[in-house]
């Protein structure tokens, strides 16, 4: 099944469904997306593309297999080669964790320009669907940041959904 987004900007069934790619992504050639591409509205890390020969109407098809960065579920999209697809813009940051509230919002504060950001829960295994070792993680920051221990946390953004996907201690003098 292919995308809606995947469609040439001078065809004219783009014109006439006029689908906008979806906000927080850049639409970039199919062939061009290598990392992360945006699938079902969701952003995602390609884990393997492969591309089928050109066929008897001229276009070969690139097929991503790819895992949702916040979900961590699997989805496949397969696009026309010299079509665009949406291709989220990712940005990873580090923070110094400065607190942990009783309800696991972080308290983050951005070194370089010292501005703080509090509105990052720390995910729990209530079920809902995470990437592979999240929950882990989560724990590990909260016994880590109990102990004493000052963190570094690489929170990772992409289309207005943020996560976790890393910390450290904080080696850095004071």
């Amino acid at each position: 099944r292919t995308s809606p987004f995947c469609l040439s900007p001078t065809s004219q069934e783009h014109i006439e469904m006029s689908h906008k790619a979806p906000e927080g992504t850049i639409p970039t050639q199919a062939s061009h997306a290598k990392t992360f591409v945006c699938i079902k509205g969701r952003p995602c890390k390609v884990n393997s593309m492969s591309v089928s020969k050109t066929g008897k109407h001229g276009h070969g098809k690139i097929s991503f297999l790819a895992t949702d960065l916040f979900t961590g579920k699997k989805l496949q999209e397969i696009c026309q080669s010299t079509h665009n697809i949406p291709v989220p813009v990712v940005t990873r940051k580090e923070y110094q964790l400065i607190d942990i509230d009783e309800d696991g919002y972080l308290s983050l504060m951005d070194e370089e320009s010292g501005d703080t950001k509090e509105d990052y829960q720390l995910p729990t295994r209530d079920g809902a669907s995470l990437p592979s070792g999240t929950a882990d993680l989560a724990e590990k920051i909260k016994a880590d940041f109990d102990e004493g221990i000052p963190l570094l946390v690489t929170l990772l953004t992409a289309m207005g959904e943020e996560i976790v996907t890393s910390a450290k201690e904080d080696t850095t003098e004071i």
